[in-house]
């Protein structure tokens, strides 16, 4: 099944409600995604359930050839990211899995709510998001397909293309945001002249 098809069929699994354990959003969601995307959850150098860290167990690794993980994907029970405690509670508990770990990009998701991560970059977790994706909306689908197949896609990962358009899409997040804080900065000063007089 292509991309777009298993986007829609996601898309209606999620408008059902019916996940409500996390168990199901990997089964029903997450790994038919991932087998679109040339990842055989099948093949166990594809893909590793459970993978073992110094701090406990990664739900999913996708593996190089050479079977070392270069995403690590971490499930939750639909709807669970909508909650922002709980978002930031998956969050440390995802990037304490992957202290000394080799894998580059990080995948926390609930089915609905799909958030990219780089690993080995400064900031908190939010800062080192460079992707979120909603699969709730059949309008954001040919987004999210876009975004599946330049950061999710095994050969892209495999080549190192994912690795450095994260890089690139997030070192573009980052100028955004100080701009956007200049443009603040600036009109507030315009606003709200020194002198009080003028």
């Amino acid at each position: 099944m292509d991309l777009e098809e298993r986007l829609a069929k996601v898309h209606k699994e999620l408008a059902s409600g019916r996940l409500r354990l996390e168990t199901n959003v990997q089964v029903k969601v997450v790994r038919p995604i991932l087998r679109s995307l040339g990842w055989d959850d099948a093949d166990s150098s594809h893909l590793r359930a459970e993978y073992p860290t110094d701090n406990g167990r990664v739900d999913d690794a996708l593996l190089d050839g050479s079977g070392y993980p270069v995403v690590f994907v971490e499930a939750k029970r639909q709807g669970y990211l909508k909650d922002p405690a709980s978002r930031d509670i998956a969050e440390r508990q995802m990037f304490g899995y992957v202290r000394r770990q080799p894998a580059q990009l990080l995948l926390l998701t609930d089915g609905e709510t799909w958030d990219l991560y780089l690993r080995r970059t400064l900031g908190s977790p939010a800062e080192r998001r460079f992707l979120s994706l909603d699969l709730t909306a059949p309008d954001n689908l040919e987004q999210a397909a876009s975004g599946f197949r330049t950061f999710l896609d095994r050969g892209a990962v495999l080549e190192g293309r994912a690795l450095q358009a994260a890089q690139a899409r997030l070192v573009h997040q980052a100028d955004r945001r100080v701009r956007r804080r200049a443009i603040q900065i600036a009109w507030r000063a315009l606003l709200h002249p020194a002198d009080e007089s003028l």
